[in-house]
């Protein structure tokens, strides 16, 4: 695939007024080559880039890494850095990002936990701090993300 294809896929969804997340896909119709959209440009990225992201791209693989992680186990195995995918000094970061960039709120729902793992381990204590339900009700804000930055960046990655 290509990023043409990739886009083609973001269209297809906006027109037809469907959503997705990282872990269960795009759109209401799995075997629609557009199911796996955000699968595709996370994929482009984590590979293309992986040596020097921009900034953008380095929030949208950790946002898609967060969320990924939250729906399938959990959002405490992200914070401890239990795959690899980042450390605390990338969550602020992003975070940091994501808030100079009007994303606030998912700022404060992703960077927030940061501040209270300490050493790569959540405290039990602040469980309750974990953004899991928030991002069970808050899906919506999660995808207007992925939408909104690869739509400020389509030309660019497009050339």
């Amino acid at each position: 695939m290509d990023m043409k294809a990739f886009y083609q896929g973001l269209d297809s969804l906006l027109a037809h007024g469907q959503m997705g997340n990282a872990y269960g896909g795009c759109g209401e119709d799995p075997t629609d080559p557009a199911a796996n959209t955000l699968d595709n440009f996370y994929d482009y990225f984590a590979e293309t880039y992986e040596q020097s992201m921009p900034p953008w791209m380095e929030a949208f693989v950790q946002v898609y890494h967060w969320q990924f992680e939250t729906f399938h186990e959990g959002s405490s195995g992200y914070y401890e850095n239990f795959y690899g995918t980042a450390g605390n000094e990338t969550i602020l970061r992003v975070a940091a990002f994501l808030r100079e960039n009007g994303y606030e709120q998912l700022a404060e729902a992703y960077g927030a936990p940061a501040l209270i793992c300490l050493c790569g381990e959540y405290p039990e204590e602040f469980a309750h701090l974990l953004p899991d339900g928030w991002m069970n009700v808050n899906e919506e804000t999660d995808w207007n993300f992925y939408v909104d930055i690869l739509q400020k960046h389509r030309e660019e990655l497009l050339q």
